[in-house]
């Protein structure tokens, strides 16, 4: 499994231990198992929103979002009853009151999880509105806040561990100089 999706899975697991919005109901599948028994299982389907920068329109973090669901999606040992459909939206950088209008048709639409936006800014109101409605938030931005948030999870590595990642780097490869090269987006 790719180590980004455990995160994901455990908090998705967590979706009925906090009596948030129930998955839909599509019905019952039947099928012929194994040992030739005819067979039915339940099927859900969880719908997601997802909101990324306009710049980031077909980047390699929203192809990474669309494998990330194709993955669980087509792996039935990882949530064998359940399907997952996402709806993308694309909200101008820095436009908090336009991101947290699409969040809340997304929300409106039925979407139990909401992605992004990588956004510094935007993403820590789309993060205080999915707190405020109970709904699961994941995201990947930089975030220099220290408290725990109940809905939210931050796949972004924290900037102390970039750093020691970095330095251990250097130490191991034995460097005596070294050149960093970063873009401040805020």
């Amino acid at each position: 499994m790719v180590p980004l999706l455990r995160p994901l899975l455990h908090l998705l697991a967590d979706l009925s231990s906090k009596n948030l919005q129930p998955p839909r109901d599509c019905g019952t599948l039947k099928y012929v198992s194994e040992d030739c028994h005819l067979t039915s299982r339940l099927i859900f389907r969880f719908a997601s929103g997802a909101l990324f920068s306009e710049e980031l329109k077909g980047s390699s973090a929203e192809l990474a979002f669309k494998y990330a669901v194709m993955r669980i999606n087509k792996d039935r040992s990882l949530l064998p009853n359940v399907t997952f459909q996402y709806d993308i939206q694309y909200v101008p950088k820095g436009n908090s009151f336009r991101a947290a209008k699409m969040a809340c048709q997304l929300i409106a639409q039925g979407a139990a999880t909401i992605f992004g936006p990588s956004d510094p800014v935007v993403g820590g109101h789309i993060q205080s509105l999915a707190d405020s409605l109970d709904i699961p938030h994941i995201e990947s931005r930089l975030d220099l806040e220290t408290d725990v948030k109940d809905f939210s999870i931050n796949l972004h590595p924290d900037p102390q561990v970039m750093g020691n990642s970095l330095k251990d780097l250097v130490s191991y490869l034995n460097w005596t100089k070294i050149a960093v090269l970063y873009q401040d987006d805020i």
